[in-house]
């Protein structure tokens, strides 16, 4: 998937920092639970903020697929926040922060 090449997902310490991930399985379910937290990332523009939807907890090719096609030129991360999980097997609504680089 050329999509997971440039836009990185971010999950948050305990600090509250964003952080970049080791790299993931794509198709891994709950791929921010347990992630290996790298370098902290800072300086990013919030480029929007967008639900997307997934069957369990989200896995990093279903937040790439449900990115709107508008952002995609401008997009380097992401940052998903499950909004309603309830159960194993139920659907889940999360709240997908999407970052850019900073404009020169």
């Amino acid at each position: 998937m050329e999509l997971a090449g440039r836009i990185h997902p971010l999950v948050r310490d305990g600090d509250g920092c964003l952080r970049a991930i080791q790299p993931v399985e794509l198709r891994a379910s709950g791929f921010h639970r347990g992630a290996r937290m790298m370098e902290r990332v800072v300086g990013l523009d919030v480029v929007a903020e967008v639900r997307t939807s997934h069957a369990g907890e989200p896995s990093v090719a279903e937040v790439l697929a449900q990115i709107p096609v508008g952002h995609l030129g401008s997009v380097t991360h992401f940052e998903s926040v499950i909004e309603v999980l309830a159960g194993e097997a139920s659907n889940c609504v999360a709240k997908t922060v999407l970052y850019s680089l900073p404009s020169a």
